[in-house]
């Protein structure tokens, strides 16, 4: 019994990871801030405007770590309205139903609320690759360095993903800032409660893997970051607001990791 019931609830949690995947802060970005400016310039640089000498981060020095990424964003007030628009018949079809109610219809996790273990791949200079996993969570980023002090960060996660770039601002040994603009393509679906115990039954499951009542939210905005070094331990701050264009409303993604050196 208590077998079938393991494997039953992973069946649940596979299923969430593949149909509710969200677009978690990228920990990748992170490498902006890991070289340091020094305060005097190179004086070997005999060029008409000297350019400032960075330290660059090593990887044989310490090994980074992150406790938990956390993200989340106020509910779209029209999602749900649009998603039944959008997907009338199938309301219609299934209000004939005995026990299905209007207030039955719902969109999965609606605030976006996502933790996540970040797990750090690949690192040097100017590049960086991490995954990520959690609830509902699947997916990896990276960064890369294309200019001076502008980076371009890929998102990815199942179904959904996310392309920034960004411009770093400041970086000292108090704290790290960058103001970038961002794309999100985000996998977003049209729930059934198929009576009042059933969030989480067969005929929910059944309901959530449909296709037909898929969609996706496309969101553009800015993104400011913010890099708190204390110790051997960061902060990693991310407000990203922004315009959904399929729901023509505004909405703000806010996320905070906690990440630590050994």
């Amino acid at each position: 019994m208590e077998n079938a019931l393991s494997f039953f609830l992973s069946g649940i949690v596979f299923i969430q990871l593949l149909t509710a995947c969200s677009v978690t802060m990228p920990v990748s970005e992170t490498i902006m801030f890991q070289e340091t400016e020094r305060e005097q310039p190179d004086k070997s640089d005999t060029g008409l405007f000297p350019q400032p000498n960075y330290r660059k981060y090593n990887r044989s020095d310490s090994h980074r770590q992150s406790a938990l990424s956390f993200s989340i964003r106020p509910v779209l007030e029209n999602e749900l309205a649009y998603a039944k628009a959008r997907f009338s018949a199938y309301v219609q079809e299934k209000k004939q139903e005995p026990d299905i109610e209007d207030s039955d219809f719902r969109i999965a996790n609606p605030i976006n609320r996502a933790f996540a273990v970040p797990i750090y791949l690949i690192e040097s200079d100017g590049f960086a690759l991490s995954g990520k996993v959690g609830i509902p969570v699947l997916g990896m980023d990276m960064t890369v360095k294309t200019f001076r002090n502008t980076f371009v960060t890929l998102n990815l996660s199942i179904a959904s993903g996310e392309l920034i770039v960004q411009q770093r601002l400041l970086n000292n040994e108090k704290i790290g800032m960058s103001l970038g603009i961002y794309v999100r393509s985000q996998r977003r679906w049209l729930q059934v409660i198929e009576g009042p115990d059933e969030s989480f039954g067969l005929s929910t499951i059944f309901s959530l893997l449909s296709p037909a009542r898929v969609y996706s939210n496309t969101t553009i905005g800015i993104r400011p970051v913010f890099y708190i070094p204390v110790g051997n331990a960061y902060l990693h701050a991310v407000i990203a607001p922004g315009y959904v264009t399929n729901l023509e409303q505004f909405t703000v993604n806010v996320g905070i990791s906690l990440g630590f050196e050994i």
